[in-house]
């Protein structure tokens, strides 16, 4: 199974337009490839991590904004510093749970990616080795093949050697009995 790429290259000048395609064909089971893939799993898992990262610290930012807003609104409305210790400390309870979910939600993405990554390794190997079992069964078979071959190409050599033998055999048997009936005749 081989997987086709097609590049292209357009290259555009003045009242000049030229385009070129390659088609590349690469073994999806070659070790480069399963590297590439494990790359790009790493770098996969690590997007994601960092854009969870960035929500967390944007939703958090978020929040002690809006927090920070309604408290200085709550003050020129009432007038009351009453509570305003109590409400900082839910902020801040507020944004030590979303950077702990967001905390968790990394170390999950990191240790799914892992996973991911030891799964595919171990498939790759897997892999490998029966491509090295069907090349030794491969072998095997074809040196079977080749020395059944070659007894066979003996065999029928030996036939033929014998059926040569039969036929000079045989025809001199006719020479000698033709050489007969001529001296017969002649005498």
């Amino acid at each position: 199974m081989s997987l086709q790429l097609i590049r292209a290259t357009v290259r555009i000048r003045p009242q000049l337009v030229s385009i070129r395609a390659f088609q590349t064909t690469r073994n999806p089971w070659s070790k480069n490839s399963m590297k590439e893939s494990l790359e790009d799993i790493n770098l996969k898992v690590g997007k994601a991590a960092a854009e969870g990262i960035e929500k967390t610290e944007d939703a958090s930012k978020k929040v002690s904004e809006k927090t920070s807003d309604a408290f200085k609104q709550f003050e020129q409305k009432f007038n009351i510093n009453e509570g305003i210790d109590k409400m900082k400390d839910k902020s801040k309870k507020l944004k030590d749970d979303i950077m702990s979910k967001g905390q968790e939600m990394k170390d999950n993405t990191m240790s799914k990616g892992k996973e991911m990554k030891e799964d595919l390794k171990d498939k790759t190997d897997d892999a490998m080795a029966k491509g090295k079992d069907m090349k030794q069964d491969a072998m095997v078979k074809g040196k079977e093949m080749k020395d059944e071959a070659k007894w066979k190409g003996q065999q029928m050599t030996n036939e033929a050697k014998l059926k040569g033998k039969e036929m000079e055999k045989e025809t001199k048997a006719k020479v000698d009995n033709l050489k007969e009936n001529v001296e017969g005749k002649t005498k």
